[in-house]
Parts: structure tokens; C-alpha cells; sequence
């Protein structure tokens, strides 16, 4: 019994020692980040980088459902999920997904190309995202604004 006890302790420890590594190593990301050239960064942490400019003129609201391409990837380039690869873009609420993308979405117009950094706390948090993103994970994501439903379109 007193060897499960210490096991379980251990494994807290573990944890808690790799959440604070995965906390420092965003933060050290999105500090450089934030210094490369031509990345704005926002009040909140979020960073971007315009890639291409779109011909729209009409940003999305909190209200707007639109249709974007985009790939996922975290800090080490793994990436995690693809529009691209699966070859058909995807269509939700601005506010029906993390707060990273919900701040970003707004930010541009129709056929604009972002590369966006988006810090842990405005992505998946501490707990991560199933077994494919960790806690404390800041994300990388290429999104590609196709339409903006009811509004400025392509």
C-alpha cells in the first residue's frame, strides 16, 4: 500500500513538474515570437502575421458564423489538424471556438491569410485538448478567412 501511495505522489509530481515546463516553454515562445518581424501582437498575447491580404472589407463579429481553411500545429511543428489535408474547409460561429481564434476572426477580412500564435490561456488551457495537444500548449495556426456567411464574400 505505502508503494502505491509513493507511486501516485511521484506522478503528481511528474505532472506538476511538466506542466511548469510546458507553462515556461510557451511563455519563451510567444516572447520571441512577439519580436520577429512583421508579428503584431495583441493586448490579450495573441500574435499574428499577415501572410496575404484578402480583397474584403468586412471583419466578422462575436455574431458571424464563417467558413475558413486552416492547419494546426503546436510550437515544435507537429501538426494536429488540417482544413487543407482533408481537403474541405470548415464552417462554425466565431465565438464556437477557442478565445484565440474568436480575438483573431475579427481581426480580418474576407480572403485574408494569418499566421497566428496563439497563446495557452486563449487556446485549450491547462488541460489541453484529448491526447493530441497538452495543457499549457501555445498553438500555431495558419487560418485562411473564405467567407464570412451573409457578408463580404470571395
Amino acid at each position: 500500500m505505502k508503494v502505491l501511495i509513493i507511486l501516485a505522489l511521484l506522478v503528481c509530481l511528474s505532472y506538476a513538474d511538466m506542466s511548469k515546463y510546458y507553462q515556461r516553454k510557451a511563455k519563451a515562445f510567444m516572447e520571441n515570437v512577439a519580436t520577429k518581424e512583421g508579428v503584431i501582437s495583441t493586448a490579450s498575447g495573441l500574435a499574428y502575421k499577415v501572410l496575404e491580404t484578402g480583397t474584403g472589407t468586412t471583419s466578422p463579429t462575436k455574431s458571424d458564423k464563417v467558413l475558413v481553411h486552416y492547419k494546426g500545429t503546436l510550437i515544435d511543428g507537429t501538426q494536429f489538424d488540417s482544413s487543407y489535408d482533408r481537403g474541405q474547409p470548415l464552417e462554425f460561429g466565431v465565438t464556437d471556438v477557442i478565445p484565440g481564434w474568436t480575438e483573431v476572426l475579427q481581426l480580418m477580412h474576407t480572403g485574408d491569410i494569418f499566421e497566428v500564435y496563439i497563446p495557452w490561456q486563449l487556446a485549450y488551457g491547462e488541460h489541453g485538448a484529448g491526447a493530441t495537444i497538452p495543457g499549457y500548449q501555445a498553438l500555431i495556426f495558419k487560418v485562411e478567412l473564405l467567407k464570412i456567411n451573409g457578408k463580404d464574400e470571395l
